[in-house]
């Protein structure tokens, strides 16, 4: 401990900055829930790379960040593991809370379900 800092309290459950929740949705967005690497083939992944890195403008650089962002919000299964990633989404109504989407009747391919519904067949 330091002069100033009294220490720390052990909070129940995670707590999200306010300032950082948007870029904490965009991440997660951006990368696979299973495997943790980011949802773009290694091509796709190394031709951002390398597009980021050649602009030194801040603008520039923000918009091959939201440009490969687009890009990864539009894959549906990781070029790594093939999992499926449903989306990352904001619940409404309630303050800085996160959802991940992935078993939505209503969005999720029939295959994935079945498959996730065919997990339960063993439980008992």
């Amino acid at each position: 401990m330091c002069p100033g800092h009294f220490g720390f309290i052990t909070l129940e459950l995670p707590v999200f900055h306010v300032s950082y929740f948007k870029h904490v949705i965009n991440i997660l967005q951006s990368i696979c829930k299973d495997c943790g690497r980011l949802l773009l083939g290694e091509d796709e992944r190394a031709k951002f790379q390398k597009l980021f890195r050649s602009r030194h403008d801040p603008q520039e650089r923000e918009a091959v960040r939201k440009a490969c962002q687009d890009a990864c919000k539009k894959v549906k299964y990781c070029p790594h593991c093939e999992e499926y990633n449903g989306p990352i989404k904001k619940v409404i109504g309630q303050a800085l809370k996160i959802v991940h989407d992935k078993y939505n009747p209503k969005t999720v391919p029939e295959d994935v379900m079945a498959e996730f519904i065919d997990e339960f067949e063993y439980s008992c």
